[in-house]
């Protein structure tokens, strides 16, 4: 039975919230802390992360999932560009919704995420 209780808690937690549709998703985003690193999510799947370090353009791509249930975005082959020792990997990012604006969250304590501020032409 406790078992079940704690299924039902969190099931009713996840289910809190603005849901955010695939369809809503794609966009550039800019980092809240510095506007030099944007995210590009694109309507096929796929991403592209870029920044400016030291008067140097950096980026990579990959692709992106959504997990409507838990409400995250997950960014496969995802890296830290200013940090080149760090490897690539998956980074899983929970979706906020802040009235009509979408937020990639990086750090809830600093209050530091991606803001969506336009939507991205599907012919680029």
């Amino acid at each position: 039975m406790r078992l079940l209780t704690s299924i039902l808690i969190v099931f009713l937690f996840s289910s809190c919230g603005d849901k955010v549709e695939r369809e809503k998703l794609p966009g550039r985003y800019v980092f809240t802390h510095w506007t030099k690193d944007t995210i590009d999510i694109r309507e096929n799947g796929t991403y592209r992360h870029f920044t400016f370090h030291e008067d140097q353009k950096l980026e990579n791509s990959g692709t992106w999932k959504l997990n409507s249930f838990g409400n995250e975005i997950t960014l496969e082959n995802f890296s830290v560009l200013t940090n080149p020792s760090l490897p690539s990997g998956s980074w899983i990012s929970t979706l906020r919704v802040d009235g009509d604006e979408i937020h990639l969250m990086y750090a809830d304590d600093i209050n530091a995420y991606y803001k969506k501020i336009e939507e991205l032409d599907s012919a680029k």
